[in-house]
């Protein structure tokens, strides 16, 4: 392996997640495909008060926890009793880090798996909020419809793809991608890749995405982080 790897992250990367894929010999090239646009902290509140009362909660990513949270600083306390449950290790952090105690599967971690958890935990008749993007995927609402919990999602953000996003300057040997969205923004930017191109993807279903589009030749990460990521993109043989 050379001293560094030029890879194409298509979404933004936190300092830490820099200095991680820096240590592991991995320069990021940091240039997005998608953005987040949140809800405003009125509308979703306005959205739960609408809704009969929550016994749990459901998160499927960073994004709508921290619209959660942001939705908190107005109501402290604010379902803070409730059991809840999220999708991914980062995801669960970002909960803990506000002070709940989030279950999530920890082998297959999507929505199909933390929706078989909640069915076999709660009654028939709970009531479950999903906290989600307005493009979410569909299998966890269908999945707990089909069990008799009472769903209702929250939209809490919306994903915004970059229409002229275009690709990279700098020469990379690597691309991840971190979701749908961004493969649907890479396929509608017109975007092609050389045949010696390596394609990450954080997990099953934005590799079935990619498949969709025509990708075979790529490798996921065994659990949905960047740090899992950094680690698979390590002992790719370039």
């Amino acid at each position: 392996m050379r001293a560094y790897i030029p890879v194409w992250f298509t979404r933004p990367l936190s300092g830490e997640e820099v200095r991680l894929a820096r240590s592991s010999g991995i320069e990021p090239i940091v240039h997005p495909l998608i953005s987040i646009q949140f809800e405003p902290v009125s509308a979703i509140l306005e959205r739960t008060s609408q809704l009969p009362e929550a016994d749990a909660l459901l998160f499927t990513s960073r994004n709508a926890v921290d619209a959660f949270l942001a939705c908190r600083v107005m109501r402290s306390e604010w379902l803070k009793e409730k059991t809840v449950y999220a999708v991914g290790e980062r995801t669960a952090l970002r909960l803990s880090e506000a002070g709940f105690d989030p279950q999530y599967p920890s082998e297959r971690q999507d929505g199909t798996a933390v929706a078989k958890m909640i069915s076999s935990d709660m009654p028939d008749g709970g009531v479950l909020w999903h906290f989600c993007a307005k493009d979410k995927r569909p299998e966890a609402k269908e999945i707990l419809k089909e069990t008799g919990v009472e769903y209702h999602s929250i939209t809490t953000y919306s994903t915004i793809l970059l229409g002229n996003a275009g690709i990279p300057e700098e020469p990379f040997d690597a691309i991840v991608f971190y979701s749908p969205s961004a493969v649907k923004a890479f396929i509608q930017n017109g975007i092609t890749l050389d045949a010696d191109i390596m394609v990450v993807s954080i997990g099953n279903t934005t590799a079935q995405a990619l498949k969709d589009a025509g990708i075979e030749k790529i490798t996921v990460a065994p659990k949905p982080s960047t740090a899992s990521l950094v680690e698979v993109i390590h002992q790719l043989q370039f």
